[in-house]
């Protein structure tokens, strides 16, 4: 089963045009990774969804995804992720409209 987290990857139009290339020479299967990834829009960002996903610092996927994130210009992207804990959470990047909050939900 393992820890799960919620990603959202947002980049400028610029950077989305190039994003499929540049993780490929990472050597990231992109397309494997994303399969159950959606792409949203929102204050002119293209936002990668990921849910219930494994996002461990050891998988080569993300750390090629990190990697490539480091080259980026703050203004030109935003990452966030938040885990099963309510208190983790990672936020890097300026680009837009992406904020965390914390809900009561019930079953």
């Amino acid at each position: 089963m393992g820890y799960r987290s919620q990603v959202r990857i947002a980049v400028s139009e610029k950077i989305y045009k190039k994003v499929i290339p540049q993780l490929r020479v990472l050597g990231v299967d992109f397309p494997t990774f994303l399969a159950n990834a959606t792409v949203d829009q929102a204050d002119g960002a293209y936002i990668y969804c990921l849910n219930d996903i494994k996002w461990y610092s050891t998988y080569p996927e993300v750390i090629a995804i990190t990697a490539w994130i480091n080259t980026l210009d703050n203004d030109d992207f935003q990452f966030l992720r938040t885990g099963e804990d309510a208190t983790d959470i990672e936020e890097y990047g300026e680009l837009c409209c992406m904020y965390v909050s914390n809900n009561i939900e019930y079953f």
